[in-house]
């Protein structure tokens, strides 16, 4: 008997450190591939294409670098060349003093405007939950499987921890049938 071909092939040295990226971003979890070219606000079939390749351009580098608060350039020789470290330390959200306003001077004050934000999204949410429970069966479940990875994916953009959701997105997805 011959043997069967192996219809997987091993990843390029590319897809390695792409893989090592997201992890880092993800707070130890790997993010999907099409989540790193989101975030790095690339097309996604450029990034998939060019790791398919092993071929980075300085400019896909370069979008991907600005996600980390290390050293663009080594970061981009890493990403190209694989020469150097991996970056390290993803960046954070915008944490400086935020602009204080006063209700004196016209202005919802900023901590009530916070709030109201807050449960703006929060409303939004459990809407988008009902929705999808209106929907009932899998159809339901792929919506909120959905929102999910969206919000997850909001989380990562700012450097907060999204592993739980991610997790329960996954457990989510195993229980559902396939998309119609």
């Amino acid at each position: 008997m011959r043997p069967v071909k192996s219809q997987t092939r091993p990843d390029t040295p590319l897809e390695r450190r792409l893989r090592e990226v997201r992890a880092i971003l993800g707070h130890g979890k790997e993010l999907p591939l099409v989540w790193l070219a989101d975030m790095a606000q690339i097309p996604r079939s450029t990034l998939k294409n060019a790791a398919r390749r092993d071929s980075l351009t300085y400019d896909l580098a370069q979008a991907i670098a600005r996600l980390f608060a290390d050293r663009e350039g080594l970061t981009i020789t890493w990403l190209r060349e694989g020469i150097g470290m991996a970056p390290e330390r993803p960046k954070r959200a915008p944490g400086g003093p935020p602009e204080r306003r006063s209700a004196a001077a016209g202005g919802t004050p900023l901590a009530l405007e916070r709030r109201m934000r807050a449960e703006r999204a929060a409303l939004a949410f459990q809407r988008t939950i009902e929705d999808a429970e209106l929907y009932g069966g899998d159809a339901g479940g792929w919506v909120l499987h959905d929102v999910l990875i969206e919000l997850a994916t909001l989380l990562a953009k700012h450097g907060a921890p999204n592993a739980d959701l991610l997790d329960y997105a996954e457990e989510l997805r195993s229980e559902l049938k396939p998309r119609s």
